[in-house]
Parts: C-alpha cells; structure tokens; sequence
C-alpha cells in the first residue's frame, strides 16, 4: 500500500496487489484510518492483518491465527516481538529457515518490552472509526488496542507460542519515524516532559505529527499488550489471560486497564501517583 520508495517494485516482484491510493497528511506521511479503511474493502478474505515491514513471521504465526478464528468470531491478535541483529540477508531457500531463525532469536534476540507493536490480525470490518493518525508517529497502536479492549473484544497474546523476528535497524536523523531529532540534554526527567521523549538512550523532541497523534489519544485510551485478555501458551492453547503477579503488571492494569472501565479512577491513581513522586523528589532534594 501507499506510494513510497521501492512498494511498486516489491509488489511486482512477488506478484502482489499494489493499493497506492492512500490518503496522506501534509507531510506526506500515510493515514492510519485510511490504511485500515482501504484494506479492510479492498480485502478478499475474512481475516486480515497489519504488520510493520521488519518484521519477520514463520508458520506458527499463522497455527495461533487458525486456533484463534477457530474458536472466536471477533478478535485481535497482537504479540511481543524479539529484537534481534540480522547482517545479511536471511536464506529463505533452505528447508530448515524457520527453524534456523527460531532457533537464532532464542540465542541471540531480546523480547521487547509490551509496549512496542507491531502487528494486528483482526477479522475484516472490525475497526471503521479509526481517528485519522500518522502512522508510525506513536500512540495510534496504543489506540487500536483500546478500541477492542472496550468493546469487549478477546485480545489475544501470543508471545509464548509464536516468535516474532524484528529486525534491528538505525534511525537516520532526517528520518526518524517518531519524532524530530532534537536531542534533550537531561536524562533525570522521567520517561516524558511535555513534547519531549526518552527514545533509545536519549531525550528526543517531539515533531509536530507525534504531537498530533498523542492529542488524539485521551490517557485513558492508550493501551498496549498488557491489556491482552486472553492469550496462547507455549503448546498452542488458548486460553484466559489472568493477572500476573509481577508489580510493574499489576501496576499497569491500575495505571491503565482499569481506566478504560473507570475513567474517574484512572484521573485518581494519576494524581496519587503525581504526588508520591513529587514527595520523594522533594525528600530526595532534603538529603545532605
């Protein structure tokens, strides 16, 4: 989809559908809404998915989609990914590639935290009210998960069973997805500041379209694989997700799950939480 630099010849290369009528914003980057719009129309099966180009798949991703359909009519499927090192290009012509590359991620990737998604495999028609977003420019992925986790919708983890490959890669300065680099000099701010965010080992200034994403996206409907309300274990079944007891979990089912039920508790927890770091900050500054 979308007109950028190599989609045309990759399409024609691999015998794929090319869509190029995507609308954009005035910087030219692509629309959320109008990607989802436009493929889940153009669409010829029942099941679809979004999936960030760097990302790698074997078959156990599509075993988790046939489990998940089998079994429940409206859903989404979403995972953490293995940030891993790849050099050269992978050999897909060997018989044992899949098991070459599973086998390489358990050695030598790291599991990204919950945070980072990458991909969305949804029956066709489930979102149609998606705010126009730029992609790649945060909080629209945070967005989609909310939408399903308040309408009630399973959302299925399958991290456990499916490994999920996720190309390391720089950001050049003139292109840096997320935001403008504008480096900040401080490292003793917390995670955010205002327009500001902590982005691979350095403060970061937002640009005006990651601005604009995260106007659209009330605290409360920001969400990531943690909300996850079912998931797929390490032998294949499906099943209910329930609480981890983990602080940092727990934490983010207060900070953030509960307020999409309960939003006048979340504005409470935040305040409490506000305060708390305030008083050690100041306890802090009172130390010899």
């Amino acid at each position: 989809m979308g007109i950028d630099k190599g989609v045309a010849e990759v399409c024609e290369e691999f015998g794929l559908i090319h869509i190029s009528g995507i609308d954009r914003n005035e910087y030219g980057t692509p629309l959320v809404n109008s990607i989802f719009q436009v493929a889940q129309e153009r669409a010829t099966y029942p099941i679809v998915c979004y999936i960030n180009s760097d990302i790698m798949l074997t078959n156990d991703f599509m075993q988790a989609v046939e489990t998940v359909a089998a079994q429940m009519p409206r859903f989404l499927i979403l995972g953490q990914r293995t940030d891993i090192k790849i050099n050269e290009a992978w050999n897909f012509n060997t018989p044992d590639w899949e098991a070459d590359l599973k086998s390489f991620l358990a050695q030598k990737g790291t599991l990204h935290a919950p945070s980072g998604i990458d991909y969305f495999c949804f029956p066709r028609g489930m979102y149609t009210d998606v705010p126009p977003f730029a992609i790649g420019r945060l909080e629209w992925d945070n967005w989609l998960v909310w939408r399903v986790r308040a309408q009630g919708f399973p959302i299925v983890d399958i991290t456990e069973a499916v490994p999920i490959a996720h190309q390391n890669h720089e950001y050049a300065p003139d292109k840096i997805r997320k935001l403008d680099a504008q480096a900040v000099n401080s490292r003793n701010q917390g995670r955010a500041l205002g327009s500001n965010l902590w982005f691979n080992d350095g403060w970061f200034e937002l640009g005006p379209e990651a601005q604009r994403n995260i106007a659209l996206v009330p605290e409360e409907q920001n969400l990531n694989i943690w909300a996850a309300t079912w998931k797929i274990d390490r032998k294949g079944r499906l099943g209910r997700r329930w609480l981890i007891l983990k602080p940092a979990y727990l934490y983010y089912q207060l900070k953030s799950v509960v307020p999409v039920y309960l939003p006048s508790f979340g504005r409470m927890f935040r305040q409490i939480i506000s305060v708390a770091k305030a008083l050690l900050q100041f306890g802090r500054a009172k130390r010899p």
